[in-house]
């Protein structure tokens, strides 16, 4: 058996099945595949909101492009000196972060400590470094209780906080000022949803953007074919829609949905 990665292993036979499966007949690219919606809808129930999946072919691809991504190519990635991307990924991350600068931090056991966090702010803080941390639980704990909120090192904390996906908001949207001026008309401005979509509403919702049959979706949740009718039915009263297509655009309009993939800036 073979430890050093799982590039190196062969492909379990599930998996080599699963692909063989999903290589008969045609698909759309670019995330218009029933997979990818599939993972989408998956995710969306583990994460509990909307998200967008991009699917790559191994670890190290996914790491650098997302760390490209959440990081301006003159900033640094503050990580463990031992991190995974920092010891194993080859310079992949800076590669594609057009040239992104890994800084690795000392701390025993695989953590970050807190006089360490503050060096590194101090060190950062006179040339102006963004940095955009690896927020592993222990590590965003760190950030989020010692991060100075004043002064040099509190400006540069904001920055950092302000690289960092915003959390949505709980509960419904909030209604308009009186007086605020008003732009142009919405889709979702001509209906307002009045009763609320129950967890379970919304996991059948996620799934209605898919391809997936009304028994694909039971057999994905875990569900009866009765009881997600009966959720789709509440869902069409709820969004007064008369069908799925309709539904799924109402909620896409209300922000219960991310846009579809062929609306999404590429």
């Amino acid at each position: 058996m073979n430890f050093a990665s799982d590039n190196a292993a062969g492909i379990a036979p599930q998996i080599l099945a699963a692909i063989s499966r999903a290589n008969s007949g045609a698909a759309l690219a670019y995330g218009g595949d029933p997979w990818t919606q599939r993972v989408e809808a998956r995710f969306a129930e583990i994460f509990e909101r909307e998200v967008a999946v991009f699917l790559v072919p191994t670890g190290t691809a996914a790491n650098a492009l997302a760390l490209a991504h959440l990081t301006p190519p003159w900033g640094a990635v503050l990580c463990h000196d031992e991190a995974h991307i920092a010891t194993d990924e080859c310079g992949a991350p800076e590669f594609f972060g057009g040239g992104i600068k890994l800084v690795g931090l000392a701390g025993e056991a695989g953590k970050i400590t807190a006089d360490t966090l503050r060096r590194a702010l101090d060190a950062a803080t006179p040339d102006g470094v963004l940095a955009t941390f690896l927020f592993h639980p222990p590590a965003r704990e760190l950030f989020d209780r010692y991060a100075p909120d004043r002064g040099d090192q509190g400006a540069l904390a904001a920055k950092i906080r302000n690289l960092l996906p915003a959390e949505p908001p709980e509960g419904p949207p909030a209604e308009p000022k009186l007086g605020a001026p008003e732009g142009p008309p919405r889709p979702a401005d001509s209906f307002r949803l009045v009763d609320p979509l129950s967890k379970s509403e919304i996991r059948v919702l996620r799934y209605l953007a898919t391809n997936l049959s009304t028994p694909e979706i039971a057999r994905e949740l875990s569900l009866s074919v009765h009881t997600v009718r009966t959720h789709v039915r509440h869902l069409f009263d709820k969004l007064g829609a008369h069908g799925r297509t309709e539904a799924v655009e109402r909620a896409r309009a209300l922000g219960l949905l991310a846009p579809s993939p062929s609306r999404r800036v590429s």
